[in-house]
């Protein structure tokens, strides 16, 4: 009969030791000055002050260098932001935990973080349907134009309308320079700007 098929390691990884946000790496694509999900993250970090350096990957290179995070993180993807020894994934993710740990970013109140989270959350779809338009046909991209943008925008006003906490603020709360769900907004509308998906006004 055949082996039986290797099992999964018996353990559990604990919250780390220690956690150093003073010394930030950001792994990324090399891909300015577009934003993508990576860009995304790096707003946030620049509108809220905090140091990092950048470790950007050619495509050419990235097949080898997913093949060494698959080494170390299960989910092989980027970005990865770096915190001393450890390894952070999932851009949205990453932001709600940096916010929390470095107080920045955050709402006077509960409900306030929640709403960043669900425009952060609300957005990846639209950011797959974005990847797709950027490296898929011309006919793909004039779809996205015409219809995905179009609706995308409308979406951003409808959720803007609904869930704005402060009339005199240009961001969802009273987040200072604006938390995880601006910033993932402000990236997905500069990207669709910058690959000439929509018109800058």
């Amino acid at each position: 009969p055949p082996p039986p098929p290797p099992q999964p390691p018996n353990s559990t990884m604990s919250a780390p030791a220690s956690l150093d946000l003073s010394s930030l790496t950001l792994h990324y694509f090399a891909v300015p000055p577009a934003c993508l999900r990576g860009g995304a993250l790096r707003f946030f970090l620049l509108a809220h002050g905090l140091p990092f350096a950048e470790s950007l990957v050619s495509f050419a290179d990235w097949p080898a260098k997913k093949a060494e995070l698959a080494k170390t993180l299960p989910t092989a993807q980027f970005p990865v932001l770096e915190a001393g020894e450890v390894e952070l994934v999932q851009h949205v993710a990453i932001m709600r935990f940096v916010a929390r740990e470095k107080g920045v970013g955050l709402g006077k109140s509960e409900w306030e973080n929640y709403v960043q989270d669900l425009v952060a959350d609300e957005m990846h779809k639209w950011r797959a349907d974005l990847v797709t338009a950027v490296f898929g046909s011309d006919d793909v991209k004039a779809t996205f134009t015409s219809e995905t943008a179009p609706a995308l925008l409308k979406l951003f006003d409808a959720l803007y309308a609904k869930y704005k906490t402060d009339a005199s603020s240009a961001f969802l709360t009273s987040a200072a320079n604006g938390g995880g769900g601006d910033a993932v907004v402000f990236g997905l509308v500069y990207d669709c700007v910058h690959y000439g998906f929509v018109k800058r006004e």
